[in-house]
């Protein structure tokens, strides 16, 4: 008999990501659906959800700009996909970035 249920240890700032398939509830996470796929996050995450033009963009953690430390998230975001993502350009803009996050963009 197979159980649908997951057992974590909460280790601060953690997160993982799973096929739309299965949803779980799980104390002390926080989720977030895009692109068909769940992201689990401790809730110690700060997080931003934006959509720009045509994308859906999902940012976990600290996100700076080192060129202009006080510009806020979505107007990094806003430069960043100016650019076509599989351009050197992207890459490029990605390079003036510091902090410790992750960046989804669907």
């Amino acid at each position: 008999m197979m159980h649908n249920h997951l057992h974590l240890i909460n280790f601060s700032k953690s997160y993982f990501i799973l096929q739309d398939e299965k949803n779980y509830d799980l104390d002390g996470y926080n989720r977030f659906n895009i692109n068909h796929k769940t992201i689990y996050f401790t809730r110690d995450f700060r997080y931003y959800s934006l959509s720009f033009q045509d994308y859906h963009i999902f940012i976990l953690g600290e996100l700076v700009d080192v060129r202009d430390s006080k510009k806020p998230v979505n107007a990094i975001v806003s430069d960043l996909l100016q650019y076509p993502i599989d351009s050197d350009s992207f890459l490029n803009e990605m390079s003036f970035f510091n902090g410790s996050y992750g960046l989804f963009i669907a």
